[in-house]
Order: C-alpha cells, then structure tokens, then sequence
C-alpha cells in the first residue's frame, strides 16, 4: 500500500538507475542549497553510454560568475567564466580562483556524480511508494528511499529520505533529499543541505567536446 515498504517498491527503485542510464543520454538541472544559506544550480547534459557530461555551473565565487565543467571518461575539465568585480572596481573583472581557461584533471568520479545522492540508493534501508503526480506533464510514481547515516571523518551523517519520481518507463524523472551532518567542530546547529536534481530529453543528441588548450591542473 501507499508508505507501505515493500520487496517490489525496491525492485523497482533498484532498477531506476539502469534504467535511466540505458536512454543512453539526458538533460539536467541540479540544485543544492544549505538551509539558511547558499545555494547553486547546475544546468546541463549527460551523454551515459560516452561517459560524458557538460554543465554550468551557477552561484560560485559568492555569486559572482560560473563555473563550466565537462567530463570526458577519467578526465575532469573546469573553467570558471570571469564576472564584474565590486563597484569600487568599475569595469574590472574577476575569474574564481584566478581562472578563466580550461584546466584538466583526473577523475574516478561517475558521471552522475553532479547529479545528486544516485550513488545513495545502492545503500538503501528500505523503500516505501508514497504516491503519483504528474510533474510539467510527465506522469510519474514517487518513491521514498531510507538512507542510513554513517561516520565518516568525524562527521556523523544523520539518515535521511531521498524521494524519487519514476516516469511510466521506470527511468529517474526527479530526486530530492535534505541531508544532516553534525560534528565535533564548527557551529553546534547541523548543517543541512537541500538538493533535487531533474532529468529530461531522454535519448537527446549530447556530444561532448575535448576544450582546445586545457592545461593540467596543479
């Protein structure tokens, strides 16, 4: 039943991300946000079958400029687009961290890794349907995964909820969390940070270049 934690629920759940990977690509938008505090947004493409990805990157440097990103197989690249400076520097610019060409670096990061707790639902307590609703047209199922906390660092990761909504193809249409840390440092409140990430434009052509004259991060 509805709430109800059940062996299919999770099957399904289990299945989301393969299936979702096997559309072969999609568009995305990802939000992240510290209650009370910052917030960013990501704007972007995913090519699975390539391991692909390209993304903007926005609300970096304190709101000034952005931030692109792309991500070749094991190589990561970054550039951050250079912004206005404070009006006591009129017409000046200003990059993030001094940078305003392509740098590379190695990753072993997955390419879903900016798209929010995914890795999150190999790890699941329990899963629970909690209803359906049609999201900007797309009819979709909701799902409420439990997330265990776990140590890590001398950070304690309280457990929390990731809520997934599954299109009628069992592929991941939205996923939203708020997760918890509390530590022996910094402010006694807990950090909590707000993230969702949307997927759209399934089998979409993405083709992600290699930036001409990336130099190698250091």
């Amino acid at each position: 039943g509805c709430g109800r934690t059940s062996r299919s629920a999770r099957s399904v759940v289990d299945a989301a991300l393969a299936r979702t990977e096997a559309a072969g690509s999609a568009h995305f938008v990802t939000e992240w946000s510290v209650i009370g505090g910052t917030s960013s947004e990501a704007l972007g493409s995913v090519n699975f079958a390539r391991s692909q990805l390209a993304y903007t990157l926005y609300g970096v440097a304190s709101g000034n400029g952005s931030e692109d990103v792309r991500q070749i197989g094991h190589a990561l690249y970054h550039k951050f687009v250079l912004a206005p400076t404070n009006p006591a520097s009129p017409g000046g610019v200003v990059s993030h961290l001094g940078l305003s060409h392509w740098e590379v670096q190695g990753t072993n990061q997955p390419v879903t890794a900016p798209m929010g707790p995914l890795g999150a639902l190999l790890r699941t307590e329990g899963v629970a349907v909690v209803g359906s609703a049609e999201l900007s047209g797309v009819k979709t199922t909701a799902y409420r995964v439990s997330v265990p906390g776990s140590a890590l660092s001398g950070v304690h990761e309280e457990p929390y909820f990731i809520y997934v909504w599954l299109d009628n193809k069992g592929r991941i249409y939205n996923m939203s969390a708020q997760e918890g840390q509390t530590g022996t440092k910094g402010p006694k409140a807990p950090l909590r940070t707000s993230i969702s990430t949307t997927l759209a434009d399934f089998g979409a052509p993405v083709d992600v270049q290699v930036p001409v004259g990336a130099r190698t991060m250091r």
